[in-house]
């Protein structure tokens, strides 16, 4: 699966590019670094954090659609398999045709309901990470309004 690794990219980069932005306002603070410092630092990681939410937004939406389209091919693959059981039990099929069908249809539905499961989590957890970057952003207009007064 090719979201897999985008996922895996915009994750890490999501989370180093807070913690970047969280240790640059601690250094900050401290005073351990300087305000000019800060300025040309905090806009190239925010430019980064917010490069990496669109990623993240964008695949988000891939991945609903995703979980969308393999939901209905659960339930077409669910359906058949149904159809197949009624054949079977009208003896309108025979029990080596049955076999052999249902067997694919359940390893169908075994490989759609793991990857179903799969996509699942994956957006979990890419909404999760959304109210983190609002509050970076919110954050930084915030402290912004400090300095100007």
């Amino acid at each position: 699966m090719g979201w897999e690794e985008d996922f895996n990219e915009i994750l890490f980069s999501l989370r180093k590019n807070k913690e970047r932005l969280k240790n640059l306002r601690e250094l900050t603070t401290s005073g351990k670094i300087s305000s000019e410092t800060f300025e040309a630092l905090y806009k190239k990681f925010e430019t980064e954090l917010l490069e990496s939410e669109s990623k993240r937004q964008n695949l988000l939406e891939k991945l609903l659609a995703l979980q969308k389209d393999l939901q209905e091919e659960l339930e077409l693959l669910e359906s058949e398999l149904k159809k197949l059981e009624v054949k079977i039990a009208y003896s309108l099929i025979n029990e080596d045709h049955y076999e052999k069908v249902s067997t694919a249809f359940k390893y169908a539905i075994e490989e759609v309901s793991r990857e179903l499961s799969s996509v699942s989590t994956a957006i979990e957890q890419l909404a999760k990470e959304a109210p983190e970057v609002q509050e970076q952003v919110i954050n930084k207009a915030l402290k912004r309004l400090d300095e100007s007064f």
